[in-house]
């Protein structure tokens, strides 16, 4: 496994809201196809994720958001996905936007390694 990309997730009770913070830090807004689910990226192309709770629950297992909620989470694209045996795996999940998911609860907080599938 060789990770490409690694971005901070953290769970909003208001997206917006708090995205208004990180636009005011100089943050650019990337707007997903679901409105609980923001990108914002800086000018260096650092990154950061904001989720809403029912985006959360919609795209991951009831035992990945619980992790996410209290310690926040990254979410790591990757060539392969890993067997994850030093962690506790919480679930899986095929996107609609064409990524093999993978939620493991490492380290006290959430990760979730991301595989793109062939097209």
């Amino acid at each position: 496994m060789t990770a490409k990309r690694v971005t901070p997730m953290l769970l909003s009770a208001d997206v917006d809201a708090s995205a208004a913070l990180y636009v005011g830090l100089g943050f650019t807004r990337r707007e997903t196809e679901d409105a609980g689910c923001l990108g914002l990226v800086s000018a260096d192309g650092t990154g950061l994720m904001l989720l809403d709770r029912d985006y959360a629950r919609r795209s991951m297992s009831s035992d990945a958001v619980d992790v996410l909620a209290e310690a926040g989470g990254l979410y790591v694209w990757v060539d392969e996905l890993p067997t994850c045996e030093e962690a506790e795996t919480l679930g899986e999940a095929r996107t609609e936007y064409g990524t093999h998911e993978r939620f493991v609860k490492q380290d006290g907080r959430l990760v979730v390694y991301a595989q793109k599938l062939a097209a």
